[in-house]
């Protein structure tokens, strides 16, 4: 399958969150292919909307623990 395009796999309509999806890490620097769980990718999503919403001007920090410091 490696040299199979992703558009010509077959796509699944109920992922489960130990299933890999595929990133490319720092695209505009030295970009790196890798994969990630969906669980994993759900947690970043997370991280990222919720510092992203932060119009106060604070830092929040995410623990591993599943808990916020501000």
């Amino acid at each position: 399958m490696a040299d199979s395009k992703l558009t010509a796999l077959t796509e699944t309509t109920s992922p489960a969150t130990t299933d890999d999806v595929y990133v490319v890490t720092t695209p505009g620097g030295t970009p790196a292919s890798k994969r990630c769980t969906i669980a994993n990718l759900k947690t970043a999503m997370a991280v990222m909307s919720l510092l992203g919403s932060a119009s106060d001007g604070s830092t929040r920090t995410y623990t591993a623990n599943n808990t916020w410091r501000i």
